[in-house]
């Protein structure tokens, strides 16, 4: 059984420890963690987490949702990933994160890049 400290971290009621997740909660908790670090942001993993698209003024969102896609391989390798992008009509982009852990898919993440 696959076993990891939950993110955010947070302490368990019950025992007073951190909280631990398991098996896809683990993965989804480590998708998080990724999802929400810029690269430079944890001193000891210097190019962890994913670059943030904000103040882009050129950008290619597609070669963007391919990129998570690598780091989440990259970093979760017990889990298949596949990322799309889609750019709405009002400018705005959205990123759908789809991924299966052992074979059963989960719920997508959406990552919304608005306007």
């Amino acid at each position: 059984m696959t076993t990891g400290l939950a993110y955010p971290l947070a302490v368990d009621e019950e025992t007073g420890n951190l909280k631990i997740v398991t098996e896809a909660d683990w993965v989804k908790s480590r998708i998080d963690s990724l999802l929400d670090t810029l690269p430079l942001e944890n001193p000891m993993r210097p190019r962890y987490g994913t670059e943030s698209p904000l103040f882009s003024s050129q950008f290619d969102w597609t070669t963007y949702a391919f990129s998570i896609q690598q780091k989440l391989v990259q970093e979760i390798p017990e889990a298949e990933f596949a990322t799309t992008s889609e750019i709405a009509d009002d400018g705005g982009a959205v990123i759908r994160i789809a991924y299966a852990y052992r074979g059963e898919q989960q719920e997508d993440f959406l990552l919304n890049f608005l306007r």
